[in-house]
């Protein structure tokens, strides 16, 4: 693991979601932040909300967090997310509705 880490990640398979931004890969997440491909160049410090599922939990997760770091590839932004907050759905909660 790479020394600067402080969290294990995990890979992401699923699709990620946020408001008004195309995410076109979700690469990993950790208990700290999540590291994704967008489609468009983002500010550092900038907010954002998303929504992913990690593999193997049937829960939904809602998170908001800040753009810490960005770097321009051939698909498009590679893009490092700090949590700010983070709020699960479990899945028989989305059932009750």
């Amino acid at each position: 693991m790479d020394e600067r880490r402080k969290y294990e990640r995990l890979n992401l398979s699923g699709k990620v979601k946020t408001t008004d931004i195309d995410v076109t890969k979700g690469i990993n997440v950790s208990v700290g932040g999540i590291r994704i491909i967008l489609d468009k160049e983002m500010a550092l410090g900038e907010k954002m909300e998303i929504e992913f599922l990690i593999p193997g939990n049937p829960n939904k997760f809602i998170a908001n967090g800040i753009v810490v770091w960005q770097k321009q590839i051939d698909e498009g932004y590679d893009t490092g997310l700090e949590f700010q907050n983070i709020k699960v759905i479990r899945k028989d909660d989305l059932k009750k509705g």
